[in-house]
């Protein structure tokens, strides 16, 4: 009994060829209009210029890396600290205390130490501890191949 309708394999290879045609000319309104989705949804629309100026200005947006190695030696003292504590040294112990890099890290404290600007250099250092004024006092000194040291860093504290 053939009713002379629509069938539906015929309509499932229709609405198929009707997806691929609308991919293909949505990809060539995206390519020639040169539209950009962005995550919130929000459709912007970008000229060449614009997006070459976009690239430029994020180049000439300098790294501070000063900032970036002295939040690496903050952690440093943050490191210390958790093993002065887990250690449970007293003032006495723990005064002109030198803590290597390397044992901090080690033994968990602080993840590894790479140079920020070339992660394939490893970075040396210490942490000296004193006790004044009844607290620790904690002073990093970080090397990071030729591109950072920190001011006061002396070689032969390394153990």
């Amino acid at each position: 009994m053939n009713n002379r309708g629509w069938g539906l394999k015929v309509m499932i290879v229709w609405i198929c060829v009707l997806g691929v045609a609308l991919f293909i000319s949505t990809s060539i309104a995206v390519e020639k209009l040169n539209i950009e989705i962005t995550g919130d949804e929000t459709i912007n629309t970008s000229t060449d210029n614009d997006i070459k100026e976009e690239a430029t200005s994020k180049v000439d947006k300098k790294i501070d890396y000063n900032k970036e190695y002295q939040t690496i030696e903050e952690n440093m003292k943050k490191a210390a600290n958790n093993y002065i504590l887990e250690m449970q040294y007293t003032e006495v112990d723990a005064n002109h205390l030198k803590l290597d890099l390397a044992s901090l890290e080690s033994n968990s404290y602080i993840d590894f130490v790479y140079d920020l600007k070339d992660n394939t250099i490893k970075c040396i250092g210490y942490v000296s501890v004193g006790y004044t004024d009844d607290k620790f006092n904690y002073s990093p000194f970080l090397k990071c191949g030729k591109n950072y040291e920190t001011k006061g860093f002396i070689q032969r504290n390394m153990n």
